[in-house]
């Protein structure tokens, strides 16, 4: 029996042999024959993650069999699948049931979700506290996402007392296991002083950390210290290409930025074409310094076509979430748009908004206040 299984994990991870996933499969069916219950969950395994395209169908089969004979962690797995609606419809009742059974034997990762499921009402009544506790014994075991979800509950005194030298205990468990959501906020607690003593090199440090792993947030914050030599030196070059990287992956105000870096040419040769393209991510994302700015490129020509009623678009919009520069720019152009064109132009302005009314909900705090804002602005005339 474990000869066999033996030889399964040897051809589908080839050590010692070929790698022959199809030879490593039949192995495990063997060994599964012959009694050999970890041989059902490593043909799920297989069929989950290392078959290219996946079969899911398959794998959720196999789990169930392992699931059935005892097996946690493919009672975990089986679980994850009726979650995501891997290889079956999503049920999350299916996958509650799943995570509570592999739970119950202290399966680490079926307690995580299974305090998820519970603060999030998913397949189960909404419970907190229930939540939290299931989470913590999850963390207890050194489970890296739930000590980074218990460092958040501490932080903000969700069921437990607001605790932040709490918090930070956990947010370091987790990021010292390389958690980049903890370690993301780990460097925001390090560059507020929240918890710890303000450093911002610190901060630079578990931000970089989180940024290698493709945290977004990081990068961008990473980026900006870069770009303007806080807590680290200046390095122009690394900045414009950590902002590169959060603004590929939709970080709105990367994209913002980016526009602008590619504008002033401080990082790079100027490119008002790619400016303008990711002011307008930017911008029909209801950012509102970004549509200042995408209407002052269509008013002077860069790196689109000159466009009058376009550009008067993008300042109506901006000029809503009061920024002052394209509030500037209407009355100094009002006199170039006729008044029918303007009538359509509002209109289009309130279709725009009821189209994209999530996005303005999640900036309606992000004015011209917000610090990196400032630095940026332009205007018609800078270039003219």
């Amino acid at each position: 029996m474990y000869a066999a299984y033996d030889l399964g994990v040897m051809y589908v991870y080839g050590e010692g042999v070929a790698r022959d996933v199809s030879l490593g499969i039949m192995w495990f069916r063997r060994a599964a024959e012959l009694g050999a219950v970890e041989a059902f969950y490593s043909i799920g395994i297989v069929y989950d993650h290392l078959m290219d395209p996946p079969d899911y169908v398959l794998a959720l089969r196999n789990y169930e069999l392992a699931a059935h004979k005892g097996h946690v962690k493919a009672m975990f797995n089986l679980g994850y699948s009726y979650e995501m609606g891997s290889g079956c419809t999503r049920n999350f009742a299916m996958a509650a049931k799943c995570f509570n059974h592999a739970a119950e034997k202290g399966n680490e990762r079926a307690q995580y979700r299974l305090g998820v499921f519970y603060a999030n009402g998913m397949g189960v009544p909404r419970d907190i506290v229930k939540a939290v506790e299931l989470i913590t014994l999850s963390a207890d075991q050194g489970y890296a996402p739930a000590q980074y979800r218990l460092g958040t509950c501490y932080a903000i005194g969700e069921v437990v007392p607001q605790d932040i030298p709490t918090s930070i205990k956990w947010f370091l468990l987790a990021a010292e296991q390389g958690d980049d959501m903890a370690q993301n906020d780990l460097g925001n607690c390090y560059a507020s002083g929240r918890g710890v003593e303000k450093d911002l090199k610190a901060a630079v440090r578990w931000w970089h950390k989180a940024a290698a792993q493709g945290n977004p947030h990081s990068q961008y914050q990473l980026a900006f210290c870069l770009l303007k030599g806080r807590g680290t030196d200046t390095d122009l070059k690394q900045g414009f290409r950590w902002m590169y990287n959060a603004a590929e992956q939709g970080y709105l105000e990367a994209q913002y930025l980016l526009g602008c870096l590619l504008y002033e040419g401080t990082c790079s040769p100027i490119n008002l074409k790619a400016a303008a393209e990711w002011f307008h991510k930017a911008a029909d994302r209801a950012h509102g310094p970004a549509q200042s700015n995408l209407g002052a490129f269509y008013i002077e020509g860069h790196g689109v076509e000159k466009d009058m009623q376009e550009a008067f678009f993008w300042l109506t919009l901006a000029a809503e979430h009061r920024v002052l520069s394209a509030m500037a720019m209407l009355k100094m152009h009002e006199d170039k748009i006729p008044s029918e064109a303007k009538e359509k132009i509002q209109k289009r302005v309130e279709l725009w908004k009821k189209e994209h009314w999530f996005d303005i909900m999640k900036n309606i705090e992000l004015n011209e206040n917000h610090p990196a804002r400032n630095l940026f602005y332009i205007t018609a005339k800078r270039r003219a």
